[in-house]
């Protein structure tokens, strides 16, 4: 995988603003469960009517594409991200599911 993303700066841009000193941007970190999620995708890049993975650097998350995948992500019912200024948790229990019931893979993934 040659992604390397984070949850602060740039990457968590199109979330609400929430005056978190420790993020750079005063926005809430956009969380592990959406970054590992959103890295799988581009990686991948399963071609998709809502997101333009090509627009999506490997390691810079300054475009609206990325920004946008992330946000989309962590608001999924399934991940259930829980915005803190400390951390954003996110349920990775159905991360199979995610990439299944929203991103139109296979049904052939699971989680170990």
């Amino acid at each position: 995988m040659t992604t390397y993303w984070h949850q602060y700066q740039g990457y968590n841009d199109a979330l609400a603003y929430a005056n978190c000193s420790s993020t750079g941007n005063g926005k809430y970190p956009t969380g592990s469960v959406p970054i590992a999620i959103g890295q799988l995708l581009k990686y991948w890049s399963k071609p998709n009517a809502t997101y333009n993975y090509s627009q999506m650097n490997a390691n810079e998350g300054k475009t609206s594409a990325t920004q946008t995948l992330l946000k989309d992500i962590a608001q999924l019912g399934l991940v259930n991200s829980s915005y803190s200024c400390n951390g954003t948790i996110g349920n990775s229990d159905f991360v199979p599911l995610v990439f299944v019931a929203f991103f139109n893979y296979s049904n052939g993934i699971s989680s170990h």
